[in-house]
């Protein structure tokens, strides 16, 4: 099998679903999760069409564009609904937490004009194996500044959690400008805004490929991208919003601006080709891993980095963040792809896309370290 982009999410009975896009079929979806409560016991592959349970619903949707052809998926995105922030020793606010996914594609029409070029969709319950909803183009539509005779292009999309449950959607164009919907309301089925342009300000250029989000143990969210200030390589740039939101930026979904620079000990992180990834595990502790191809801390050589807070606001030093040192290269800057989301048990559990016929997984161990030193093949059809 040979795939692009991947996901994962934690489903509302805990379980973990993982996505990647199947290119020899056609650039379509492929699924496959773990069994509950024994989450080392995972299905086989298998399109997300299929007849299998949890697979029945979401026939591929026709592209208006390429005479109602199957949509072909370039990059898929995965989220829970109505999941709000809970502090440890408070009662949790009503949650849904069923899942919803988005995809990147379709056809943009050619000159310039309003398309969808995202669908989506969404489970029908929180009920084990519930079905999925079938495929709609996700409203509302986006309509991409025009530059020159062709639209831009949306290459990624990424989801945030806000504290109260709401779900912000972020997207990235072929320009590196970033787009924002935000759902009008903490209710799981609650419609999402127009699409607006995001905040930009103090980027030298576009921020390219790399956009994630995590919540942080203090309430708070963050965004990471990659971007260059005053002349530098490009390092990690960062945006917060805070637990109570900024009333100034509501309409954006009350983020703090500008981007800046992300320190870690008064540092920066230089240089930096992928944010590949963030993710909170039950103890509340909030990782960030990124991938540099050259050395950036003294002595240690290119490779996967990671840190981590257990607060929100101190964060702890740089780490190497070891792949097995076999083929391919631990440095090859082909490992450019990190899912990340919660087991079961708490724990976080990472897909990452070696090349484009192999993905790996890893772990947390129950004592919340990781292990580092044993990625396995997470097997493709």
């Amino acid at each position: 099998m040979a795939f692009l982009g991947i996901c994962a999410s934690r489903s509302a009975d805990g379980r973990t679903q993982v996505w990647a896009v199947h290119i020899e079929s056609g650039a379509t979806l492929y699924t496959r999760w773990n069994g509950f409560p024994n989450y080392d016991n995972w299905n086989g592959w298998g399109p997300f069409d299929g007849p299998q349970p949890g697979r029945e619903g979401p026939t591929p949707p026709p592209d208006p564009g390429n005479n109602g052809q199957p949509v072909q998926f370039s990059q898929p995105c995965a989220s829970q609904l109505q999941v709000p922030f809970s502090l440890a020793g408070v009662a949790p606010p009503p949650t849904d937490g069923r899942m919803q996914l988005w995809g990147i594609g379709g056809t943009p029409p050619r000159p310039s004009g309003e398309y969808s070029p995202f669908y989506t969709t969404t489970k029908s319950s929180r009920v084990q194996n519930a079905q999925w909803l079938p495929w709609e183009a996700f409203s509302p539509p986006m309509n991409f500044p025009s530059r020159g005779e062709e639209n831009n292009t949306p290459v990624q999309i990424t989801s945030a959690t806000l504290p109260d449950g709401r779900v912000q959607l972020f997207v990235v164009d072929n320009v590196g400008e970033i787009f924002t919907s935000l759902q009008d309301s903490v209710i799981f089925d609650s419609p999402f805004a127009p699409w607006a342009l995001f905040i930009s300000e103090n980027f030298d250029g576009g921020l390219g490929q790399n956009l994630t989000a995590a919540r942080l143990p203090n309430g708070s969210v963050n965004l990471w991208g990659v971007g260059t200030f005053h002349d530098s390589p490009q390092t990690i740039f960062s945006l917060t919003r805070p637990a109570s939101g900024n009333p100034s930026t509501a309409a954006l979904g009350g983020w703090d601006p500008p981007w800046a620079p992300f320190l870690v000990g008064g540092r920066l992180f230089l240089s930096v080709l992928a944010v590949l990834g963030a993710a909170s595990d039950l103890n509340n502790v909030t990782y960030l891993w990124a991938y540099s191809p050259a050395p950036s801390i003294a002595g240690v050589p290119p490779g996967w980095f990671m840190t981590s807070t257990s607060n929100g606001t101190a964060w702890a030093e740089w780490s190497p963040f070891e792949i097995p040192v076999t083929p391919p290269s631990p440095r090859d800057p082909k490992f450019d792809q990190l899912a990340a989301a919660r087991r079961s048990d708490g724990g976080l559990i990472l897909f990452a896309r070696a090349s484009d016929t192999e993905m790996l997984v890893n772990y947390q161990l129950p004592n919340g370290s990781w292990n580092s030193n044993n990625w396995l093949p997470f097997d493709l059809p």
